[in-house]
């Protein structure tokens, strides 16, 4: 009897070191367990670190460069409206404003040079006008007073070319007669010529520069809009007149 209580004794006390030994060993794999998922979990945190600082450089580099791009555009945009506003402004407030019976007596000289810089000029207005059109879509504001200004100037640079030189040609002949001839009446008959070509040559340019003033204006004032909505200062108010 006493044999088998023994027995029982130690066959509960075997079975209790048991358990205990399986929970001791389930809790220390599981620490184990803990302790390598926190170094994994540990070295993906600083490799996705690391990861994150490398993108967020190349992000900021990237940014830096469209940065970079967008304002040299911008400036490039402006630079554009600019020129063409400053070709207009000297074709209309200056250049087409001379008469041409108001040039001095200097053998032609001024006359002849004249017709070059405004030749240049009607250029220059078309070429920049080609520019705008890299920076600006086609149904703007800005574009649709552009081409129609420039549209004015080719009317005007036909009329310029075809009837200037005959003004020029009369006011050459005008000075040769009245330097060279002692007869009164081809004086007067030089003079009356001259002066008739001055103002056919004026009276066909005026429409080309009503129509050019016109979408001047408008220009300016879509111009103004532009600059003041990027932040940049207002072009100064052009009135022009002839």
């Amino acid at each position: 009897m006493l044999f088998e209580i023994i027995s029982l004794v130690l066959f509960f006390c075997l079975v209790g070191g048991v358990i205990y030994l399986r929970q001791y060993l389930s809790e220390k794999a599981k620490n184990l367990a803990s302790r390598e998922d926190v170094a994994a979990i540990t070295r993906q945190i600083e490799a996705a670190k690391i990861d994150y600082s490398r993108q967020i450089e190349e992000f900021k580099s990237d940014l830096h460069h469209q940065w970079d791009l967008h304002s040299e555009y911008g400036r490039d945009r402006k630079e554009a409206l600019l020129r063409f506003f400053e070709s207009c402004t000297s074709l209309l407030a200056d250049k087409l404003n001379a008469n041409p019976g108001d040039f001095p007596s200097d053998n032609g000289a001024s006359l002849f040079r004249y017709q070059q810089v405004v030749g240049e000029l009607f250029t220059r207005i078309y070429l920049d006008y080609l520019r705008l059109s890299l920076y600006f879509p086609g149904d703007s504001d800005l574009m649709a007073q552009a081409e129609m200004l420039t549209k004015y100037s080719f009317e005007a640079r036909r009329h310029f070319e075809s009837h200037f030189s005959k003004a020029k040609i009369a006011l050459l002949a005008e000075a040769i007669i009245a330097h060279a001839s002692h007869d009164k009446s081809a004086c007067n008959n030089a003079v009356q010529r001259s002066n008739e070509v001055s103002r056919e040559y004026n009276e066909g340019l005026r429409p080309s520069i009503k129509g050019m003033k016109e979408h001047f204006q408008a220009y300016l004032v879509a111009l103004n809009a532009y600059l003041k909505e990027s932040g940049s200062r207002p072009a100064p108010r052009q009135e022009v007149s002839r």
